[in-house]
């Protein structure tokens, strides 16, 4: 493996300047109504049993959390994973791996939470779409807070369109999926009124050709389906800290029946030295913004040296405490970006990888945070998970 730091931050992600929190010279206390408990993703991931395949279906999404108290959890995590008809049993089955990590977060008044998701309608040959809206704070109960962050708390996509455009091949099934350059999201608040916040969301869902000709001659067409789901977090008299990474992995083509392990980024790379300013017994965490971009500079492809789409075995994102103290506010974070197109069959072109990431540390007193794993291997498709701890 072969370890590159290249291009600004977010360069091929975002198309505008953004920041992940925000804050209102406002002298009023916090909405006594405001919600004070929350499920908190730090990442998900999912792997497959035997081979890569293309990516149809991936979905993960918290469910009946709102206000839930320490003893009445009623929260659920709506998940699918579908890698065309290779995965599902039309002509081979294979089977998929969730990895979640999450926190029940209970507050007093220091922190207040609401949340929401945005569709996203995506139409080639653009791969990106960033949209804009506007959170009404008295209408959701968060106003007066002195810091707002908005973080990616699930994602959505999807290439079952019906409806897609008249030069569409008749040949091709969308809801078999498309080979991968990359996903991406960010969210950010561009502006915040003391009554309002103004939210951008960007969904980056990017295909690319390999070795289906009949998926390849789709790709110039195709319409894709997204959706984030954010939760925006009001922050009263604590602290909230920006942790970034930006680096770029490269590995050999594996050879064919060779079932490799790509490596994952060094923890040099990945982990991330912050400090809170002020002492709390607890930290949420969570992610404002990522990226995989595969295949960057279009090269995996020795003999073409066109830009490639990959058959993935394993995508995730994860955000985690390696260390903190207290006393002294120091916080050290590891934030993985991990992908690899490995596989025990065939993996078709060496695997690139440009990894970018940003994730919030969110300190607050009298706030209890529990920090849960949840793995859970399935059957192809969608799934509804209760949220009870760590389980498997």
């Amino acid at each position: 493996m072969r370890t590159i730091h290249s291009a600004p931050l977010f360069l091929s992600l975002c198309v505008l300047v953004l920041t992940c929190c925000s804050s209102a010279e406002d002298n009023t206390p916090p909405d006594s109504e405001a919600c004070h408990g929350a499920v908190v993703s730090s990442g998900f991931g999912f792997s497959w049993e035997k081979v890569n395949h293309r990516i149809s279906l991936m979905k993960v999404e918290p469910r009946g959390w709102q206000c839930m108290s320490p003893v009445e959890q009623q929260a659920e995590l709506a998940t699918a994973f579908i890698g065309g008809d290779w995965s599902t049993g039309e002509a081979m089955t294979d089977i998929p791996t969730l990895t979640y990590n999450y926190q029940i977060a209970s507050a007093t008044d220091n922190l207040g939470f609401v949340s929401g998701s945005i569709d996203f309608d995506l139409a080639a040959p653009e791969n990106q779409l960033q949209q804009t809206i506007t959170i009404d704070l008295a209408q959701e109960h968060l106003t007066g807070f002195d810091d707002y962050v908005v973080l990616l708390n699930g994602l959505e996509l999807d290439t079952r369109v019906d409806e897609q455009p008249d030069d569409y091949p008749e040949d091709y099934n969308p809801a078999h999926g498309y080979t991968s350059r990359g996903i991406g999201a960010d969210l950010s608040i561009l502006e915040n009124t003391g009554s309002k916040l103004r939210i951008s969301a960007l969904l980056r869902f990017d295909h690319g050709p390999s070795d289906r000709l009949d998926m390849n001659s789709a790709m110039p067409y195709i319409r894709t389906k997204g959706r984030l789901h954010y939760l925006v977090v009001g922050v009263e008299q604590g602290s909230v800290e920006t942790a970034s990474v930006d680096y770029r992995l490269q590995y050999e083509k594996p050879e064919l029946f060779d079932d490799v392990y790509l490596e994952p980024a060094t923890e040099a790379q990945r982990q991330v030295s912050l400090s809170m300013s002020g002492a709390f017994e607890s930290l949420l965490v969570g992610w404002t913004s990522f990226n995989f971009n595969l295949d960057e500079d279009g090269l995996s492809d020795p003999e073409t040296g066109a830009p490639i789409g990959y058959y993935l075995r394993d995508i995730s994102i994860q955000a985690s405490i390696v260390e903190y103290d207290a006393s002294s506010g120091n916080l050290l974070l590891d934030l993985n970006g991990y992908a690899s197109n490995a596989s025990g069959f065939m993996s078709n072109y060496a695997f690139d990888n440009h990894f970018t990431g940003s994730a919030v540390a969110i300190g607050a007193s009298d706030v209890t945070v529990q920090r849960k794993t949840l793995e859970k291997t399935f059957d192809t498709g969608e799934l509804l998970l209760p949220l009870t701890g760590d389980q498997q």
